[in-house]
């Protein structure tokens, strides 16, 4: 069951920090700023509950970097693809 949103959140940007959320949107394919914003925030409160990384004299923590840095490549193909699909689409309209 969808839960109805009643509550705003607001705050300001520059002119060049609101450029930088639109493309990041678009980029990952957001369905409008707003979306976007909500999305990235809910996620950053829901990973500042979690346990710090290791500290520095621990071994395990390049594994822990490792795992990281493999989400992180993840993440990364998975935007290339979306853009490169994108500009793509782009090219064939262009035609």
């Amino acid at each position: 069951m969808l839960r109805t949103r009643s509550r705003v959140i607001n705050f300001r940007v520059t002119d060049e920090e609101f450029a930088r959320l639109k493309t990041a949107s678009e980029e990952l394919g957001s369905r409008c700023l707003s979306d976007f914003a909500r999305t990235v925030i809910l996620r950053s409160a829901r990973d500042a509950g979690r346990e710090r990384p290791p500290a520095p004299e621990d071994p395990s923590r390049v594994d822990n970097l490792e795992q990281r840095l493999t989400l992180l490549e993840a993440h990364l193909m998975r935007v290339e693809r979306t853009l490169g699909a994108r500009r793509a689409a782009a090219a064939e309209a262009a035609r």
